[in-house]
């Protein structure tokens, strides 16, 4: 379900999910999913409150307890609810600290809250603990991208894209380049990156990088096929690489799609 959200998976994984429940009547697994699919489709507020009934269970391992509160701080992210999305990844990295996974959310975290030296660093420690992840590298380049040192960010994506040969680190590399200037590279790196399996992110961000380059009917393809993955996402409007396509009634629409939340 989560490489392709659609009824037929979904209904996949809750056939899965009853049959753990059968077996294991106790396992936090079957709650814990329940949000997260909540997550992934928008229900932000119901992700939080399933969450939550997890994080209340008096049986859950240390590590178990760090790894539901790093998701939870991650929706809580996503609400812009910085101070408990930070309070949730604080009380994380107390119960598990060398979770590198943890560290690059509180760094992601920390560069929405504009934190960017300090996202840095978090960033830096999730590589250091975990270098072949490629999302720690992905990381350290997004904190990078807001500090505008766009070659040092076009060198972390580039990591990220080796690694991991997903689209969406391959799309931010190619937007990298593109600020620094080199624009052949980063056409380079765009239609590389359009060779990968599509997903919701990589579509959005090779969206970003065709509006920057001036392709606004390609940018424009991508940013629906992003949305007809199920990407949510209600900062396109805010997103300052797809500035030229403002204005555009195809794109107020499709703004006002990704942020509804997926049926």
């Amino acid at each position: 379900w989560d490489a392709r959200p659609s009824a037929n998976s979904l209904q996949n994984l809750e056939d899965a999910l009853e049959r753990l429940r059968r077996i294991d009547p106790r396992s936090p697994y079957a709650t814990f999913y329940r949000g997260y699919v909540a997550q992934r489709r928008g229900d932000r507020r119901d992700a939080i409150l399933t969450y939550s009934s997890v994080l209340e269970r008096d049986d859950l391992s240390p590590r178990a307890r760090a790894w539901v509160l790093k998701y939870r701080a991650n929706v809580e992210q996503e609400l812009d609810n910085s101070t408990a999305a930070l309070e949730d990844l604080q009380e994380a990295l107390r119960t598990d600290p060398a979770n590198p996974w943890t560290l690059a959310i509180l760094s992601e975290t920390l560069r929405n809250a504009g934190k960017l030296e300090d996202a840095l660093t978090r960033g830096r420690q999730a590589v250091n603990l975990a270098p072949r992840f490629w999302r720690n590298h992905q990381s350290v380049g997004l904190a990078l991208s807001e500090l505008e040192r766009f070659d040092e960010s076009a060198e972390a994506f580039a990591k990220a894209c080796e690694l991991s040969g997903a689209q969406s680190p391959c799309a931010l590399r190619a937007i990298s380049l593109w600020h620094t200037g080199d624009r052949s590279g980063s056409a380079e790196a765009a239609k590389a990156a359009e060779q990968r399996p599509p997903r919701p992110w990589g579509l959005y961000n090779l969206a970003c990088y065709y509006a920057l380059a001036g392709n606004r009917e390609h940018s424009m393809e991508l940013l629906e096929g992003a949305a007809e993955l199920g990407l949510v996402y209600d900062q396109v409007s805010n997103d300052s690489d797809l500035q030229s396509l403002k204005g555009d009634p195809r794109f107020e629409e499709l703004a006002a799609r990704f942020s509804r939340p997926q049926p």
